[in-house]
């Protein structure tokens, strides 16, 4: 049973459970739960929780998006900390395949076969939308016929360059930006 402050013996001992002071003045144990782990994610220091994914998978996998051994974990940490990198980016070099993952090997490959294709494929969108544009321009159609469907080319074309950029252009970006390329 917990006593008040004022009846506490001078016998009381206290445990700091978390590295965090506490002052308890009782006998029991104050225990802090995040309601969800992107909570934990974004209320722990980074320090903690680079010590903590290293040793714990599933945070690993919360936090990057991939499942890979305690070796790797290793690696992908001092690939973050080499080249200053944040988790979006890690998960954003994984997702492009620039952040190779093998068993017990991690690195970051630096072809440039990637960006290259990126740009072809760019263009190639950019021909073929404007052969659509031109094609539904030149047809007898009713006005707002012809305004659907180049506002359904546009959006198609805008989605293909925003993909494009995002898994071929803008990880090669960013890794001339950190030095790594």
């Amino acid at each position: 049973m917990s006593q008040p402050a004022s009846q506490i013996s001078p016998n009381t001992t206290q445990f700091n459970l978390g590295e965090r002071s506490r002052v308890a003045g009782g006998d029991y144990y104050e225990i802090a739960i995040p309601e969800s782990i992107k909570t934990f994610l974004a209320t722990t220091p980074s320090d903690v929780l680079d010590r903590l994914t290293q040793d714990n998978e599933d945070l690993f996998n919360y936090r990057f998006g991939f499942r890979i051994n305690r070796s790797g974990r290793a690696q992908v940490m001092e690939i973050k900390h080499r080249h200053d990198l944040t988790d979006q980016e890690i998960r954003d070099l994984r997702h492009s395949g620039i952040l190779s993952l093998k068993r017990g090997n991690i690195k970051l490959s630096r072809s440039w076969f990637l960006p290259v294709i990126g740009w072809i494929y760019a263009v190639l969108f950019s021909i073929i939308s404007a052969v659509c544009m031109w094609a539904v321009q030149s047809g007898p159609a009713l006005n707002w016929r012809r305004n659907l469907a180049l506002a359904i080319i546009l959006t198609c074309w805008a989605a293909c360059i925003w993909f494009v950029g995002k898994v071929h252009i803008a990880p090669w970006r960013l890794l001339k930006e950190v030095g790594a390329a």
